[in-house]
């Protein structure tokens, strides 16, 4: 939105942007409004164009998990006995 200043100024002269509050005083040495010092409100800037930040670095390798605990024994298998071409289970 564009300001609406005076025209033909003199130079000291104060204008309130009746938007946004900000106080402009006319400089003849410029020929051009500048913000007063005795503004309270800033400037509000453009909005940026989108830029987008750097990738962050990678984290560090986390601990190592836990050990599982041993699993039971099984129980004990049947006595066999092999011999040549038959086996025996007792």
């Amino acid at each position: 939105m564009a300001i609406d200043f005076p025209t033909s100024p003199t130079n000291g002269q104060l204008y309130t942007n009746p938007t946004t509050g900000m106080v402009y005083s006319y400089s003849s040495a410029y020929t051009s409004w500048q913000p007063a010092a005795n503004s309270a409100v800033g400037y509000t800037g453009s909005v940026g164009a989108g830029y987008t930040g750097s990738v962050g670095y990678a984290g560090s390798i986390g601990s190592l998990g836990y050990s599982g605990s041993i699993g039971y024994t099984g129980s004990i298998g049947d006595i066999g006995l092999y011999f040549a071409s038959k086996s025996i289970i007792m």
